[in-house]
């Protein structure tokens, strides 16, 4: 029975220490984290959501994607990173969008899973959304 008690007692531990680590580092900067814009080899832009980017977006006739990610996210790394160094189209701008933090832009365009992509019109109505998080797929909608 102490045997049992002990081991319960150790993987408590265990799982507050690895609980900690993890939420601790949620405001972890890097690259992807931190920067503001990022001009592609495409010559499109990838920037954070924000309305005075969607705006200027709009302004500039791009063609706009917004990039529904989280920080915690492996894969959405991954993909931006993809987006960043290969490029998108010249005319198009990504905005990353916080998952955990838009609830009403998830909500208007039903945005249910993480690496999802929604083109928008400047009527703010959804032209296509992608969820695959697949590079190739992103820069054909993006086209």
């Amino acid at each position: 029975m102490k045997k049992l008690t002990m081991a319960a007692l150790g993987i408590g531990v265990i799982l507050l220490a690895g609980g900690f680590f993890f939420f601790s580092n949620q405001g972890h900067c890097d690259d992807l984290n931190c920067k503001k814009s990022y001009f592609t080899q495409g010559t499109g832009i990838i920037q954070e959501y924000s309305q005075e980017n969607l705006q200027a977006a709009f302004d500039r006739n791009d063609r706009v994607g917004l990039y529904f990610k989280a920080n915690w996210c492996g894969n959405c790394k991954v993909l931006e990173e993809d987006l960043i160094q290969k490029g998108i189209p010249a005319g198009s701008t990504v905005l990353s969008v916080d998952f955990d933090q838009a609830f009403e832009l998830r909500k208007q365009y039903t945005v249910n899973n993480l690496h999802t992509l929604v083109v928008i019109g400047k009527d703010m109505n959804m032209i296509h959304k992608d969820s695959s998080g697949e590079y190739d797929t992103i820069i054909r909608l993006l086209q």
